[in-house]
């Protein structure tokens, strides 16, 4: 009943921010994505989502609810979520993100045992705006020959500075 009411309120509600994801909900769509591509089912069960996120169960059910009233799921209640098409670009964005901003961490020093994490990281927690600006800014280095010298020239004063140990962040 509480979850019909909030999906009633969240559908009446007009304007605001309908193209933005948050990063929390960024974190969901991509964790249904990845359940349903790793088991092959055609919905995400809500105690997968959770044990994936770290969060509980109740949790998972008030997220999908939100998301289902933005038109990213299809949410039936105990039989978990499926990705609408909406959802399935969303992920898709989501994913393709990744392994530029690591490429982009890694040249910056980050070692890439820890570049994918931290990826994670930024692309859940910058707002979408500022994540492109730091993929275009990488795609620009990758793609001039200035911008592959400067790319080179770093990467060589990097290494004389290396730093040794664990992640430095």
């Amino acid at each position: 009943m509480r979850g019909e009411r909030l999906l009633s309120r969240l559908r009446r509600r007009k304007g605001g921010r309908e193209g933005r994801l948050r990063g929390t909900e960024k974190k969901y769509i991509e964790a249904i994505g990845s359940i349903q591509e790793r088991t092959g089912e055609d919905r995400a069960c809500t105690n997968d989502i959770a044990e994936m996120l770290g969060v509980r169960p109740a949790s998972v059910t008030e997220m999908l609810i939100k998301l289902e009233a933005r038109g990213l799921v299809d949410h039936r209640a105990y039989h978990g979520a499926s990705l609408t098409t909406a959802g399935r670009k969303a992920a898709a964005g989501i994913r393709e993100r990744h392994p530029r901003i690591s490429r982009f961490l890694e040249l910056i020093g980050v070692p890439s045992e820890h570049a994918g994490c931290e990826a994670f990281q930024l692309e859940h927690n910058l707002k979408g705006d500022t994540v492109e600006q730091l993929v275009r800014f990488y795609e620009y280095l990758e793609g001039s020959r200035r911008g592959r010298a400067l790319l080179k020239r770093f990467g060589s004063n990097r290494r004389q500075r290396a730093v040794k140990g664990g992640c430095p962040l």
